[in-house]
């Protein structure tokens, strides 16, 4: 695995303007969120003596415009659908549905299943133990792997062409299991047959959280067994007045990037 050069935030003055719905028509409600900081950055020096760089930015941190909408379908069934894009606040653009985008199909009984667009089970297995999350100081920085990096694909990832199935909870227990086609997502020379699987059991109490995932990316490349693996471990507290948490994960891979 090489080295990833990581961003060492030193200060951040952040802006955030929660995720609230603006209009509700029908059953299609539009939402949004306004998450802007203006950042402080020294990379540091490198490993091999070079100077590194001093940075001030403004930083749109996951801003996001959406539609959703849901349908009762009887019987405890209903389907639902969400329209995601990022919104760059600080650079006058942004992605159509590049977020979170899928039709899904649920059921309280049964669970629900979802096809589109959509973040990995490994990658929410830890995302409520991290504080900062959708800010500079996200702890996707350190885990996921480096896309391009340390992995051909990120393990952190909202991948495309995903099928995601998720239990019912249970006592303050789930599990998820998502299949993907990474086509899409690799970013070395890939043929139809690369894929990956991602598995997450959580359990989440309200005060406690607790969480076990693992993910393996089968890429068919010019590479002999081009196989990627991460397994996760995390666990939260939530006292009265702050939150503690802890992750762990190890990854490893076949491949000489």
């Amino acid at each position: 695995m090489s080295k990833r050069n990581l961003l060492n935030p030193l200060l951040a003055l952040s802006l955030t303007l929660p995720v609230v719905a603006l209009a509700d028509t029908g059953n299609v409600t539009l939402y949004g969120a306004a998450n802007v900081s203006y950042d402080f950055i020294n990379t540091g020096t490198s490993t091999a003596g070079v100077q590194g760089t001093s940075i001030r930015k403004v930083s749109s941190n996951a801003s996001r415009l959406g539609f959703k909408g849901s349908e009762d379908l009887g019987d405890g069934w209903s389907g639902n659908w969400q329209i995601e894009s990022m919104i760059a606040l600080d650079n006058a653009g942004g992605t159509f549905a590049t977020r979170n985008t899928y039709a899904e199909l649920s059921n309280k009984q049964y669970g629900a299943l979802l096809l589109g667009r959509f973040d990995t089970p490994y990658k929410l297995s830890t995302r409520k133990l991290d504080p900062f999350g959708d800010s500079i100081g996200d702890n996707r920085s350190l885990f996921g792997s480096v896309t391009g990096s340390s992995a051909s694909v990120a393990f952190d990832g909202r991948q495309p062409d995903v099928i995601f199935y998720k239990s019912p909870t249970m006592e303050g227990f789930s599990a998820a299991i998502a299949q993907v086609n990474l086509n899409e997502a690799a970013t070395t020379t890939a043929a139809a047959k690369s894929s990956a699987t991602s598995l997450a059991a959580m359990y989440d109490s309200g005060t406690l959280h607790g969480s076990i995932a693992y993910e393996t990316h089968k890429l068919d490349t010019v590479r002999i067994g081009g196989k990627e693996n991460a397994l996760r471990v995390g666990l939260g507290y939530n006292f009265d007045d702050f939150v503690i948490g802890m992750a762990f994960e190890k990854t490893s891979d076949t491949l000489r990037l």
